[in-house]
């Protein structure tokens, strides 16, 4: 059994990480040991560090930024490099950075895929995956599961819904205006649906159409992932004409694709 250490500077994502390790450990308790360190951005590089990460034989850092370009991050990588302890940077580095050691190509590859792919199940066995022999035949962890980017969400039906003729078809009351909201996919994929399904109930209740659907915001080529561009053209756009009547966003990073939304006078 290997000792895992997560590190990460995003707060949701420290919280999701250890709800899956609590999770895995209450299944495998003789076979996962872990732990999850949420830092500030600024945090500054202490000895301590060296102890804590000496103690543990795979260090992840899932890290919202570009570089190695704080002192932390600096000297945890030389550190690390030093000492040769199995670690991994998951962010955008520069040229100059080295954001990995002791993981082969493939080791780097399906770590991202758990770890893009995101949700629970994915992040559960990510732990599973971490704490075993990753070239071991029995390896207990299942294969990263490629989850939608995006979708149409309803509470009332049993699936997500990938195309908007068959969501309309299901759900549109004709003669009805139509609200469209866009939400996080991450809250999706955590059953966080609290405030979707609250403001689906709401839109039904003043005889509107609700069109809710999840996206992430950038695109990702290697995952297949079209970010928000991909979703809007393909749930609020048809024949090159808006669907919705208004639309809410709920996520600030969208904002710089809504001026095509204006265009077609939504």
């Amino acid at each position: 059994m290997k000792k895992i250490l997560f590190v990460t500077n995003m707060e949701q994502t420290a919280a999701l990480l250890q709800d899956a390790l609590e999770k895995v450990q209450k299944q495998y308790p003789e076979t996962v040991s872990g732990q999850v360190c949420y830092l500030q951005s600024d945090a500054s590089w202490e000895n301590v560090w060296e102890k804590t990460f000496t103690e543990h034989e795979v260090i992840i850092f899932p890290w919202m930024g570009t570089g190695l370009n704080t002192k932390f991050l600096s000297e945890s990588s030389a550190f690390l490099q030093q000492r040769q302890i199995k670690h991994l940077y998951l962010m955008s580095g520069n040229p100059e950075d080295v954001l990995h050691a002791a993981f082969t190509d493939h080791e780097i590859q399906v770590i991202k895929q758990y770890y893009v792919y995101g949700g629970l199940q994915n992040w559960f066995n990510l732990w599973l995956w971490l704490s075993q022999d990753q070239e071991n035949e029995k390896n207990l962890a299942e294969p990263p599961i490629n989850l939608p980017w995006d979708g149409i969400y309803h509470p009332a039906a049993d699936k997500i819904y990938t195309d908007f003729k068959e969501y309309k078809k299901d759900f549109f009351q004709e003669g009805q205006p139509t609200i469209a909201v866009v939400f996080y996919r991450n809250d999706w994929l955590w059953n966080n649906t609290v405030f979707a399904d609250a403001i689906i109930k709401e839109i039904e209740t003043q005889h509107c159409n609700p069109l809710c659907f999840f996206s992430t915001s950038a695109p990702d080529s290697d995952s297949g992932c079209e970010g928000f561009r991909g979703a809007m053209y393909r749930y609020l756009i048809q024949d090159d004409k808006a669907v919705a009547d208004v639309f809410i966003n709920t996520i600030k990073f969208f904002l710089c694709l809504l001026s095509e939304l204006v265009r077609l006078m939504i």
